[in-house]
């Protein structure tokens, strides 16, 4: 899968690498961050295109980007867990924080997600969809 980088984690996949540094990461969850992202203009026009994805922020200015993707010809979602050195997204269009209450780590986010099988979708046969998974 081309959009997967080294260090990401791709959940949807019975892929374990680098899953411990999500399934086992203690980190407290400070706020969570859902984000949309412009992904380019249209041709000759001023609209774009964009994409939705979750920052879960953590302290030293640094998160966890959950990213549901698919690749152009399969309708199948894959959620890529990815660390970040930042909090915000230089393709943002407009972002909303949501406070926790509570103390969450990474790890119980992420067992959340997995155990109910939220980290499977399905998108629509154009690839749309990031945003009703969000």
């Amino acid at each position: 899968m081309e959009f997967i980088r080294p260090g990401d984690h791709a959940v949807q996949l019975n892929d374990d690498l680098n899953k411990s540094a999500f399934a086992d990461n203690n980190e407290v969850v400070l706020s969570i961050r859902i984000v949309v992202h412009t992904t380019g203009r249209w041709e000759n026009s001023a609209m774009s295109n964009n994409h939705v994805t979750i920052l879960l922020l953590l302290s030293s200015n640094r998160s966890i980007q959950l990213n549901m993707a698919t690749e152009e010809d399969d309708s199948l979602g894959v959620l890529i867990w990815s660390i970040r050195a930042w909090q915000h997204s230089n393709s943002a269009i407009v972002s909303k924080d949501i406070s926790l209450e509570g103390r969450y780590t990474v790890a119980t986010v992420y067992r959340v997600l997995r155990a109910p099988g939220l980290h499977r979708y399905q998108f629509s046969g154009g690839g749309s969809g990031c945003r009703y998974w969000v």
